[in-house]
């Protein structure tokens, strides 16, 4: 499953007709569950990876709720637990000025003055703030 975007990881069921509720990876959900658009459920081994249609959407912020033709129950919903929904790098355009937090990893950190600082190995989103976790020279 290589250039696949994380969106969002499935943690429970919500209600009898097969939604699922989903932590927030992407702060730009509205536009990428658009009723009709395709994403991607991938096993969390990354051995299975199943196609399906966005049918309903609900933000409720750090979660959301999500519903896919494909799962019309409760007990099919309960299959994909811990599943990582994704779509193709390709398709997670952003705004200008906006980056992926793949697209950080690796970078090179300066200081005001510009003296490097060290590389960036870890983007920290236990906060409402976004953290970058530097190794240092």
């Amino acid at each position: 499953m290589d250039n696949m975007v994380t969106l969002g990881k499935i943690t429970t069921t919500f209600g009898l007709k097969g939604m699922v509720r989903v932590k927030s990876e992407t702060d730009f959900a509205k536009k990428r569950f658009k009723k009709g658009n395709k994403v991607h459920l991938v096993s969390p081994d990354g051995k299975e990876d199943f196609l399906f249609t966005v049918r309903e959407f609900r933000d409720s912020g750090n979660f959301y709720f999500l519903g896919l033709e494909e799962i019309p129950d409760i007990s099919d919903a309960e299959k994909y637990i811990g599943f990582e929904i994704r779509i193709p790098e390709e398709e997670a355009t952003l705004p200008k000025g906006c980056y992926h937090v793949f697209d950080l990893m690796k970078c090179t950190v300066y200081d005001e003055e510009g003296h490097e600082i060290g590389k960036v190995i870890d983007v920290m989103s236990s906060s409402s703030t976004p953290n970058l976790k530097v190794a240092r020279k």
